[in-house]
């Protein structure tokens, strides 16, 4: 993951001293093919770095989707939201070779007669900026659980955030080179850290499904949790419990705390509830009896 973020920020700083440094002096020179290594130029290489780029995004967030749909606790159906990830990453893949929002703004504004913004952005922000946005957003609070993935994706946010700014002429930029340069590099430092993000997300929620990510306690639980332990403490320090008993008093309930285990059938088990019901005169379905012969799952959300 990290090689990944080091290398998308190699590679925008390359971009961006090209187009900063080397193709203005190429045409002063005369040499007019610097097409690629222009940021301002739709199509440059900049653009299809972003394309695949997005393009590998999307099908990370199609893996997630698939592993996420499995997990039990997820009552509500959050995970909903990477399928949509998946198709706006896929989307905006293709836009950036193809400038489409672009098409949009101009056939909007040419229907209407009214524009706002640079280009008309204002039809391409209402039309796909919002509910990209609310997609993002909804992704953004699913993957918090990974507190790096959570932590790029807000960081590629600034980064979108920052791009926009410097589209619109809000930053004190009056340098157009300067200008295609933030703004270009910007975005593409966005993709890459978007990539990263979903990276991240990735690998905790394969660690997740494996059993390998340790439970979270409730802020209730962990109070409750915390206050017996300082009952605990305060009562082998004044001299009601010693530290003898106190550790005899952790191993029972140790002991005497449930495992979960799993059985394959091969041996016969015991049934304490079932000799309770036998002695009471009472017998138990069959089904019954397997039901509590079955042990209990560990609690995890996978």
């Amino acid at each position: 993951i990290a090689l990944v973020g080091l290398t998308g920020a190699a590679m925008v700083a390359v971009l961006v001293a090209i187009n900063t440094f080397v193709v203005p002096n190429s045409q002063r020179l005369g040499m007019p093919h610097t097409v690629p290594f222009d940021l301002s130029v739709r199509g440059s290489l900049a653009d299809w770095t972003a394309a695949v780029v997005l393009l590998v995004a999307s099908a990370i967030c199609w893996i997630i989707f698939s592993i996420r749909q499995h997990r039990i606790d997820d009552i509500r159906g959050r995970y909903h939201v990477w399928f949509l990830a998946s198709m706006v990453c896929l989307m905006m893949s293709a836009n950036s070779v193809s400038s489409l929002h672009l098409v949009i703004a101009s056939a909007l504004s040419q229907m209407t007669g009214w524009q706002a913004l640079r280009d008309g952005a204002v039809w391409w922000l209402a039309v796909a900026g919002l509910p990209i946005a609310w997609i993002a957003t909804r992704a953004i609070l699913d993957a918090s659980e990974s507190r790096l993935a959570g932590a790029m994706a807000l960081f590629g946010a600034g980064c979108y955030a920052f791009a926009f700014a410097s589209y619109l002429g809000w930053l004190p930029i009056t340098d157009p080179r300067a200008e295609s340069s933030i703004t270009a590099g910007a975005r593409l430092l966005g993709h890459w850290s978007l990539l990263v993000g979903v990276i991240a997300y990735a690998r905790y929620v394969i660690l997740d499904a494996q059993g390998l990510i340790p439970i979270r306690l409730r802020r209730s639980e962990s109070r409750e949790s915390s206050a017996s332990e300082r009952t605990e403490g305060s009562r082998q320090t004044m001299g009601v419990i010693g530290p003898g008993a106190t550790s005899a008093t952790q191993s029972t309930r140790k002991s005497s705390a449930p495992r979960a285990e799993w059985i394959d059938g091969s041996q016969p088990e015991e049934d304490e509830n079932e000799d309770d019901d036998r002695g009471k005169g009472e017998k138990l379905h069959k089904t019954e009896r397997k039901q509590l012969r079955r042990p209990k799952p560990q609690k995890r959300a996978a």
